[in-house]
C-alpha cells in the first residue's frame, strides 16, 4: 500500500484484498484464542472498531466489496461514507452477546468510556453540557462514557452534538445534533465562499440523498453556530476559509 497513489498493482486486485481481510479475521481470532489460553477472556475487554470508511485511491474495488452499502463519500470526506463505522464490543458478563446499542458515538467517547471502567471519572464543570468540549484547564474529556450503555443500563445517551473538521480537499466541517443524532449538517468544500451548508435527516435518509436545509432554517443556524463556536484555527491543518 503506497498511501495516496493506492496499491501496487497486482493481477487478482479483489483477491488480493480479500485476502487482506482474511488475514485480518484469521488474526483476531488467534488474539481470541490466546485471551482464552491465557484464562483471561473473562476479564478483558476487546473492542473492535475503524477510524475512516473505505479508501478512495485505486486498487480498492468497493462496489464490488459493497463496502459502503447506500453510504455516500469514502475516507477522507466527512460524508456517513467517511465517518460511520461500526464498533463490536465484547465484555464477558457485563455485554449481553448479540445486543445492539443505537447510540451515536465516536472515537473521543473511548478515553472517558475506559476512564470510567478503570474507576476515574470525568465530570463536567458547573454550566457546561454534558457531550460538548471542555474548556480550556477543565478535568473533563471532549467525548462521553459509554459505560451505561455497554452495561445496558441505558439504550440511549443523549448529547448535544457531535463535532467534525478535516482539511482535505481545502476544509470540510460537519455536525450531527438533535435527538438520537438525527440532523446532520456538512461543509463538504469551503473552497466556496460562502461554503454552502447541506442539511440531512439521518434516521430516513443515512445516504445523504435529499438536501433539507431550505425546508428547516432553524436546524441551519443551530449547526452554524456550533461550526463557528468549535472550530479552532490550526497551524499545522490550517482551513483557509474559517481562519
Amino acid at each position: 500500500y503506497l498511501g495516496d497513489r493506492g496499491y501496487l498493482p497486482n493481477a487478482t486486485p479483489r483477491a488480493t484484498y480479500a485476502a487482506m481481510i482474511s488475514y485480518m479475521d484469521d488474526n483476531i481470532g488467534r488474539l481470541l484464542d490466546l485471551l482464552d489460553e491465557l484464562g483471561i477472556a473473562e476479564n478483558t475487554i476487546v473492542l473492535f472498531t475503524s477510524d475512516n470508511g473505505t479508501t478512495y485511491v485505486s486498487g480498492v474495488d468497493r462496489e464490488f466489496f459493497s463496502s459502503l452499502g447506500k453510504l455516500r463519500g469514502y475516507k477522507g470526506t466527512l460524508w456517513e461514507g467517511g465517518i460511520r463505522m461500526p464498533t463490536v464490543v465484547r465484555w464477558p458478563r457485563v455485554i449481553k452477546p448479540g445486543s445492539e446499542s443505537a447510540t451515536p458515538s465516536y472515537h473521543p467517547d473511548w478515553m472517558p468510556t475506559l476512564a470510567e471502567i478503570a474507576g476515574w471519572k470525568a465530570r463536567p464543570p458547573a454550566g457546561v453540557v454534558v457531550g460538548t468540549p471542555a474548556p480550556v484547564g477543565a478535568e473533563r474529556f471532549d467525548g462521553i462514557s459509554l459505560l451505561s450503555v455497554l452495561r445496558g443500563e441505558q439504550e440511549m445517551i443523549e448529547r448535544e452534538f457531535m463535532y467534525w473538521e478535516f482539511p482535505e480537499g481545502a476544509g470540510q466541517q460537519a455536525v450531527i445534533f438533535g435527538e438520537g443524532g438525527r440532523w446532520k449538517a456538512i461543509r463538504p468544500s469551503l473552497k466556496k465562499k460562502p461554503s454552502v451548508l447541506e442539511l440531512y435527516d439521518l434516521l430516513h435518509d443515512p445516504g445523504e440523498t435529499v438536501n433539507i436545509a431550505e425546508n428547516h432554517p432553524e436546524l441551519v443556524d443551530t449547526a452554524l453556530q456550533i461550526m463557528r463556536k468549535e472550530h479552532t484555527p490550526s497551524a499545522l491543518f490550517p482551513i483557509e476559509a474559517l481562519d
